[in-house]
């Protein structure tokens, strides 16, 4: 996962004079991403299978990465906390129901 610039799909970067850049990762890619996470443990709990053992290393470390954790519990709970937040004023939320 990277983040290609300022409000593309993957991301926001925020900037803030003189204080440190913040990425905020897309909602949407969030929610894929913990989608990916939870059928990747379904998948391991009915039958142990090197694909989704490779799987779920993956989508734990772009998980990781996307939401600056350093363990899988804490990269839920953060994931978690993006989600419950209201999106950010000044970003607009698209819909395909229109």
């Amino acid at each position: 996962m990277k983040f290609m610039g300022v409000g593309n799909t993957y991301g926001t970067l925020v900037c803030r004079w003189r204080a440190a850049i913040v990425l905020i990762p897309d909602p949407r890619c969030v929610r894929t991403l913990l989608a990916r996470y939870a059928s990747a443990r379904i998948a391991l709990a009915e039958k142990s299978e090197p694909a989704w053992q490779r799987e779920l290393e993956d989508v734990t470390y772009t998980l990781c990465v996307v939401t600056g954790s350093r363990s899988i519990a804490d990269a839920l709970a953060a994931a978690d906390a993006l989600l419950a937040k209201p999106a950010a004023s000044g970003t607009t939320e698209t819909s395909l129901a229109a």
